[in-house]
């Protein structure tokens, strides 16, 4: 064995050589890795897509579409209200964030009109309102002697909505829903093409589901069409377009502003000669309003859920948030039509 007398600077000297080229070899593979990840594709395989969704039944709508990938953000509970929401930061960060993003459309959600222009950036977006076919808002809150269940295009509201001319409310309508479902499956595919078997199977599964649910619906709306009440405000047109109801008119025009001395007489009038026995209130909105017909008549006071405050988020909330709103108008209108007292709860 031979041994070198080295001297001890050397030894420090290649010792400081070696650490230099290990941090920069580290160096080097860090950059290359942090290249390979900013070249990659938004959804990468096996990854499920960061959707996010505006509203509780649609919500729904999509995490059936999105069932055995990944399960989409509620933006907003069903408790709370498109017409007075503001954003979270943290619900900001989640749009930063998102690969999709479905939303109805400023005409109700004006408060994410803003937002998805300088924060989702890098989202695909769907906007509802500009898919679904939607009916123009009726022309005043007192619809009776009115075409409203023909659903013509001529019926302008005249303004009575700040948010447009037309309803949004389009999710109230299994048939519509039906026909939006392929535009959510074709997103998802586009942007998770290794998923799209799977979203492709969902959508045709969904489609068959809400084809059951529309019967359904005709079953138990069917024997109170004839039945007049009124509701809070106009958001329920087109269940009633679609299943033939008798609604006659809404309490206020607009959620966000209190109707008028000439309005609300013109309502206890209506509903004197109506013999209207229902009025429908709403989780989400102030029931203050009620008191304009609360006071002269026998009325029930009965509660429509739209938004599903009550439902658990998730692929059978859409399904229970309609049969709920049916299985409600159907109670109070069945006990209307035979005189019942008044349940007005204050």
């Amino acid at each position: 064995m031979l041994y070198y007398n080295i001297p001890k600077s050397e030894i420090m000297f290649v010792a400081a050589h070696v650490r230099r080229w290990k941090l920069r070899l580290l160096c080097g593979f860090f950059l290359l890795f942090s290249a390979d990840l900013g070249a990659a594709s938004p959804v990468s395989a096996g990854a499920a897509p960061s959707v996010v969704v505006s509203l509780n039944p649609l919500h729904s709508i999509v995490a059936n579409v999105m069932n055995g990938v990944g399960s989409p953000l509620l933006l907003m509970s069903g408790s709370e209200s498109p017409h007075s929401f503001a954003l979270k930061p943290s619900q900001a960060r989640e749009l930063q964030r998102a690969d999709a993003i479905f939303w109805v459309g400023p005409e109700l959600e004006q408060f994410l009109t803003g937002p998805l222009k300088t924060l989702a950036k890098r989202a695909r977006i769907v906007t509802f309102t500009r898919v679904a076919p939607l009916l123009a808002y009726r022309k005043q809150g007192l619809w009776i002697h009115s075409e409203q269940h023909a659903g013509k295009p001529d019926q302008a509201h005249g303004g009575a909505h700040d948010h447009g001319v037309n309803d949004p409310h389009f999710w109230l309508d299994p048939v519509r829903v039906r026909d939006i479902v392929p535009e959510i499956e074709r997103l998802l595919s586009e942007i998770d093409p290794a998923n799209a078997t799977i979203y492709r199977a969902n959508a045709a599964r969904l489609i068959r589901r809400l084809e059951g649910l529309h019967r359904q619906l005709e079953a138990v709306l069917a024997p109170v069409r004839e039945v007049p009440y009124l509701v809070l405000h106009d958001a329920y047109q087109y269940i009633e377009a679609r299943y033939r109801l008798a609604a006659i008119g809404s309490l206020v025009l607009d959620p966000e502003v209190r109707p008028g001395a000439r309005h609300v007489a013109g309502i206890r009038r209506i509903v004197a000669q109506s013999k209207v026995r229902c009025v429908f209130s709403e989780p989400q909105l102030p029931r203050s309003v009620l008191s304009a017909v609360s006071g002269t008549h026998d009325i029930i006071i009965g509660e429509l859920d739209p938004l599903g405050a009550a439902q658990t988020p998730g692929p059978d909330a859409y399904f229970q948030i309609l049969l709920d709103l049916a299985k409600k108008l159907a109670g109070c209108l069945r006990i209307g039509e035979v005189g019942a007292r008044s349940l007005i709860k204050n």
